[in-house]
């Protein structure tokens, strides 16, 4: 009995697992997957040199200095749990339809994405031998919010700034020739409503972006267009302006060190109900600035 007790929960882990990795998280897969552990890890990172042009026959060998330098990941610890009733079958537990596996792995896919969101795009990053000197997000990768506006006036998402996101990933040398280099665009569906508005729509040369409101396409501008939640995707402050984003895929890095775990157990203390209880710990952080830009629009 013991046995099979142990075998329901090993079955429920899993499920929770796999769904909140592919259908709770939109952004888990588009980012680099780190292995880390402890309250911290070390990214160690290798920045560009050039080679010396030999002049001379016999010349001494050239000591050349690569620039080396590391950012650290911080990791949260996130739970959820839920009860089912005596009276309801306890297999709805375990199944992977079922609305309670269901609801806590996407409510803990939607906690990487916001971990993913808030610490590995818009959050403040650290360097140094202790992971203690802050790097806040440069303003140079920050799109105008008025970009597109020959007024000067506040813009929602447009063609300018979809442009100037390029631009930006573009002259950072992201090398977009990599098959294994995605560039992502994260918005709300307002920001795809305001793009349709921004257009020509008569105009053939904007198939392209109603494919993408239709949802016949995914990809623009050789950007991935990923859709969330306005409650994960944050505001500038107190304002109406959504920082929306667009990133390298190796310029975002996410650790999971412990993966989703589940356990379902009868409480004593709520008349032998069934409890079921999700748990994982994970972090983000940006590797490299220049691959990240802020698009905020109105």
């Amino acid at each position: 009995m013991a046995e099979l007790a142990q075998n329901f929960v090993t079955v429920y882990s899993k499920n929770c697992y796999t769904m909140a990795q592919q259908k709770g998280s939109k952004l888990a897969s588009c980012v680099t997957k780190v292995e880390g552990g402890g309250e911290r890890t070390t990214l160690e990172r290798v920045g560009k040199t050039e080679a010396q042009q030999v002049t001379t026959k016999y010349a001494d060998s050239p000591i050349i200095e690569t620039p080396l330098s590391r950012r650290s990941l911080f990791y949260g610890e996130y739970a959820w749990g839920d009860m089912v009733d005596w009276k309801d079958d306890a297999k709805l537990l375990i199944d992977p339809a079922g609305s309670v596996t269901m609801a806590g792995a996407a409510a803990l896919g939607r906690t990487m994405d916001r971990v993913i969101i808030e610490k590995g795009i818009f959050g403040v990053a650290y360097e140094g031998k202790e992971g203690t000197t802050q790097v806040v997000f440069p303003e140079s990768q920050k799109v105008s919010v008025t970009a597109g506006s020959a007024a000067g006036t506040n813009t929602g998402l447009n063609i300018e700034k979809l442009i100037q996101a390029k631009s930006l990933i573009g002259n950072a040398d992201i090398d977009t020739d990599d098959p294994n280099e995605t560039l992502y665009f994260v918005y709300t569906q307002k920001q795809l409503d305001d793009l349709l508005r921004s257009v020509e729509v008569k105009s053939s040369d904007y198939n392209p972006v109603r494919d993408l409101y239709y949802g016949k396409v995914d990809f623009f501008m050789g950007f991935k267009f990923i859709r969330l939640s306005k409650d994960i995707l944050p505001l500038v402050g107190d304002t109406q302006i959504r920082n929306c984003c667009a990133f390298a895929k190796s310029c975002v890095a996410f650790s999971e060190p412990i993966p989703i775990k589940g356990r379902i157990a009868e409480r004593a203390d709520k008349q032998f109900n069934w409890y079921s209880f999700m748990k994982m710990r994970c972090g983000a952080t940006r590797f490299e600035d220049g691959g990240v830009v802020h698009v905020p629009c109105a």
